[in-house]
């Protein structure tokens, strides 16, 4: 039987894992995502999405935990 939470986990085919999608965060910008890759912080999946003008995008999900971090040193131009 499904759990009503069932929907909020998704399965990567990047990395084989299952993942809680609210306990990730996006990011479209793909310097960024290379900047947090450089620091050891990987995608938890990668998915091919649609941006606000209906072009193809890749969408890197990070752990938001994990990611706070580097996060911070992207917003202070540190990375």
């Amino acid at each position: 039987m499904k759990s009503k939470y069932d929907e909020f986990y998704r399965f990567s085919t990047v990395t084989g894992k299952s993942y809680d999608v609210f306990k990730t965060v996006k990011i479209l910008n793909i310097l960024q995502a290379a900047s947090y890759m450089d620091n050891d912080v990987f995608p938890v999946d990668i998915r091919v999405s649609r941006d606000e003008n209906d072009r193809r995008c890749l969408v890197f999900y990070f752990d938001r935990e994990g990611s706070k971090e580097v996060y911070d040193k992207w917003c202070k131009h540190e990375l």
